[in-house]
């Protein structure tokens, strides 16, 4: 199986789970500047390449300097846990159903509330950046898969939110867990 694929199908289980998340914090809001936005979409699009930049130059650095060997499976075998841990993570999300306050906040809280969503969901950004670049899949396969999309979640995720509350998040976290998993079973059948 083409390794665009396992890539895009990792790629769109992140953006459902970004989507879900986001539409919680987009079901809070009074109103956003469109500035407000760009800038905190900027920012968010910034960190994403940043975390994802840092995995995969880690994951660079020690395929050079042979602390995994390439000849091994178990490059393979870490995306795999590494992917698995994600879905699972968002199944249990999806399960737990955990209560959404309900409160309005600000424009101006709106920012600030974006560089919280950054910040919770950083280590799964690097790690994804990890597990790709010890596959070694190509880093523009990456930035379009796992960089656009997700701020293309995010902004879907708050727009929705606003508009229709935060009752579909379950659905985007179950989603996300399935394409992740099923990139997950792809990635098993290209490696055996």
């Amino acid at each position: 199986m083409s390794t665009l694929i396992i890539v895009l199908l990792l790629g769109l289980g992140v953006t459902a789970y970004l989507y879900g998340v986001a539409v919680c914090k987009g079901a809070q809001l009074v109103r956003v500047e469109k500035s407000q936005a760009l800038s905190a979409l900027l920012f968010a699009l910034l960190w994403f390449v940043c975390g994802l930049s840092a995995g995969y130059f880690l994951a660079h650095v020690l395929l050079r300097f042979e602390v995994t060997a390439r000849t091994y499976p178990i490059n393979g075998m870490i995306s795999l846990l590494i992917f698995a841990i994600l879905s699972l993570r968002m199944f249990i999300e999806g399960f737990r159903n955990s209560p959404v306050a309900e409160e309005r906040m600000d424009e101006k809280e709106f920012f600030r509330m974006v560089v919280r969503l950054c910040l919770s969901i950083g280590v799964q950004v690097f790690l994804t950046g990890f597990a790709m670049g010890l596959l070694e899949v190509s880093f523009r396969e990456i930035l379009a898969a796992m960089g656009i999309f997700p701020i293309l979640g995010i902004l879907a995720g708050l727009r929705t939110g606003y508009f229709y509350g935060y009752w579909q998040r379950i659905w985007a976290y179950f989603v996300g867990g399935l394409l992740v998993l099923a990139g997950d079973i792809a990635l098993i059948c290209a490696l055996y």
